[in-house]
């Protein structure tokens, strides 16, 4: 670890309460919440009500971060869906049939968060900045 930044200034602020940069320059950006509402778990509505989601994918699409929320609250499906898009091709149609098409729940997650996010999961320009997400 290169740095750590406590609550940055700037355009770097916003729904971001700690930079952690490695040594190779790659910075992270972490949002910390204790819990939302009375929920066990967190959801797109509920990051989208939050405010984290948009926020989040604004600051990726800035800064080519890794954006990450930490939380006690889990978003199982979303993690998953996340590490599959790290691992996947650099075709966004491979991610598309091998990793969304491949269950139903994983679909409807990904219509969701694509049109949340303002995306159309038919154009592939936008399909790339949902796997960067």
């Amino acid at each position: 670890m290169r740095s750590a930044t406590i609550e940055p200034l700037g355009e770097d602020e916003t729904c971001v309460d700690l930079i952690v940069e490695g040594l190779d320059g790659q910075r992270e950006f972490h949002q910390c919440k204790s819990s939302h509402n009375n929920s066990d778990v967190w959801t797109l509505s509920s990051l989208e009500v939050s405010g984290v989601l948009i926020k989040a994918f604004n600051q990726i699409q800035r800064t080519d971060c890794t954006f990450k929320v930490v939380s006690p609250l889990s978003f199982t499906q979303l993690s998953q869906l996340s590490l599959s898009a790290k691992n996947t091709t650099p075709n966004p149609q491979d991610f598309i049939e091998h990793q969304v098409d491949q269950s139903g729940k994983r679909q409807k997650l990904f219509e969701d968060l694509c049109h949340k996010l303002g995306l159309n999961i038919n154009v592939e320009i936008d399909v790339e900045k949902a796997i960067q997400f």
